[in-house]
């Protein structure tokens, strides 16, 4: 045998060794990236994919009207409309702070109190203004495309016709506080 022959089967094989090596390197850092991603990674990527599969939405059921024995009207239920805002479409909390303050006069220090709370779900909608009047309902349906995390949401409210009277009897509904919330007998009803 030649000695070019030789130097050929010799560069062979280390051409052979260095793919050999080149393959099982790809192989090694595939493994590492997949442990990684499957491993490591694991319940950031699935608390992820939960938050893309699963959106909440609340639908306030009206509740029955309250007749006397003759069947008058005591209580009943109109609606009513809220400008509320979904956190998770957000895409910049000034801008969308800045635009509700300017055109729908809400209180800016409440709302960036909501929308920095660390204990609110992403996914529950915030209420920025209870009752909106036609002006504000007609400004968020006229802006809907450039703020599509501001909605309004229509909510049954109640409504009594003789006031006050009888409010023992035919029951009343209201927000309820922190405070009340700190209450132990309040929590165990």
């Amino acid at each position: 045998m030649s000695s070019n022959s030789r130097d050929e089967g010799v560069n062979l094989e280390l051409r052979v060794y260095l793919v050999q090596y080149l393959v099982l390197a790809v192989f090694i850092a595939l493994g590492i990236r997949f442990y990684v991603l499957q491993v490591a990674r694991h319940d950031d990527y699935q608390a992820r994919a939960e938050n893309n599969r699963i959106r909440d939405i609340p639908i306030p059921a009206p509740r029955g009207a309250i007749l006397d024995r003759n069947l008058n009207l005591l209580v009943d239920n109109t609606p009513a409309f809220n400008v509320v805002i979904y956190p998770e479409d957000i895409t910049s909390k000034e801008e969308t702070a800045n635009v509700l303050v300017q055109n729908l006069d809400v209180d800016r220090s409440e709302l960036m109190t909501e929308l920095n709370d660390p204990l609110r779900p992403k996914s529950q909608p915030i209420l920025v203004k209870q009752n909106a009047s036609a002006p504000d309902r007609a400004w968020v349906a006229a802006h809907e495309l450039e703020h599509p995390e501001i909605s309004i949401e229509n909510q049954p409210q109640r409504q009594y016709r003789y006031g006050k009277l009888a409010a023992h009897a035919l029951g009343y509904i209201g927000q309820v506080s922190p405070k009340q919330l700190e209450n132990p007998y309040f929590k165990e009803a």
